[in-house]
């Protein structure tokens, strides 16, 4: 095989030198940049190295087993190759969490037990094509190298995404949050979480079930994440308006009441602060499943901030507003307010 700078040479060769003009080379002048998508997933990786985890690459082929495993995002008919190398790397993968946990595996069985590596790759099937961010979280976190270190669990997830999704400047109302259903032996049910873009859902994310610790070889440590990065990227968003701080001082109220469990909260801070433009804040404090409350309900303490932005709020005002909040709990959740 001739290569085409041994072609080149040859041609220069017999032509001699002097035909060989030299010139820069021509600049596309329409040429402007990264898109703002493209800039948009370029933070979005530099933001998750600067918080501590690797990226990594890794095989998009998959084998038969690993092309159903944590099928949450997309699920369905796969591409296969007609001549594969070998059975496992059969099928183009469908989503990412069984490549980057069979690279946690593949650590973890050499005694680096300790990860947090992160991905960003397209993902292509016959009736899907977009682009997913997954993550691992293995083993301990070092915060003060050997001298401090903490276990991974749900919340750091939770905080990476909620940290991607600031850097995106989307709030928590264009999305939402809620208890993963499944019955399947691979995130923990009562520690995982799905989330939603109306209805429509496009990320997962959670500790691992025992079942799924147990099958890739990993410590108790250990979470996983994937999400439609696609589907945030192209979402509109306006710059951030800045607000004058409230001369007047606000008034914070506890409320505790029991709910049926399904209920998330997320749904309950939503009709709160929908109820009077003078509730602030929503925050949960206590949390309670046990004696004295029924199997299928939760008791939930709330810490409610009113504040009117213009006046000093009397008694009488906030009473009102507490008695809306409690009459909209009643009224869209059965909610039965705790003494």
């Amino acid at each position: 095989m001739v290569e085409g700078c041994d072609v080149s040479e040859e041609v220069i060769r017999l032509l001699g030198f002097d035909h060989v003009v030299s010139k820069l080379p021509v600049v596309d002048a329409h040429y402007q940049g990264l898109s703002e998508e493209q800039s948009l997933k370029v933070a979005v990786r530099r933001y998750l190295r600067e918080q501590g985890l690797d990226e990594i690459l890794t095989y998009t082929l998959v084998n038969a087993k690993q092309k159903d495993q944590f099928a949450y995002l997309n699920h369905g008919e796969c591409y296969k190759l007609l001549n594969p190398m070998t059975d496992d790397r059969a099928f183009v993968r469908q989503n990412m969490l069984p490549s980057l946990l069979e690279a946690a595996s593949y650590n973890a069985a050499r005694q680096i037990k300790d990860l947090a590596f992160f991905e960003v790759s397209d993902i292509d099937t016959p009736a899907y094509k977009g682009r997913h961010l997954s993550f691992v979280l293995v083993g301990e976190e070092r915060q003060q190298g050997l001298l401090k270190k903490k276990s991974y669990d749900f919340y750091d997830a939770k905080g990476l995404f909620l940290g991607i999704m600031g850097l995106l400047g989307l709030n928590e109302n264009r999305y939402r949050l809620e208890r993963l259903e499944s019955d399947k032996s691979e995130f923990h049910p009562g520690r995982s979480a799905a989330i939603y873009i109306g209805k429509t859902l496009v990320g997962v994310m959670g500790e691992l079930h025992p079942t799924a610790l147990a099958e890739y070889g990993l410590s108790k440590g250990a979470v996983a994440f994937e999400m439609d990065l696609g589907a945030f990227l192209t979402m509109k968003t306006s710059p951030e308006k800045a607000t004058v701080p409230a001369r007047f001082p606000f008034v914070q109220r506890d409320l505790a009441f029991t709910i049926d469990q399904k209920v998330a909260y997320e749904d309950i801070r939503r009709e709160i602060a929908r109820t009077d433009k003078l509730v602030t804040k929503v925050e949960i404090f206590d949390l309670y499943q046990g004696a004295n409350i029924a199997a299928d309900k939760k008791s939930v303490a709330l810490t409610i901030t009113i504040q009117n932005p213009d006046k000093t709020l009397t008694d009488p005002e906030v009473v009102a507003v507490m008695e809306k909040v409690i009459g909209t709990l009643k009224m869209r959740f059965n909610a039965e307010v705790r003494q």
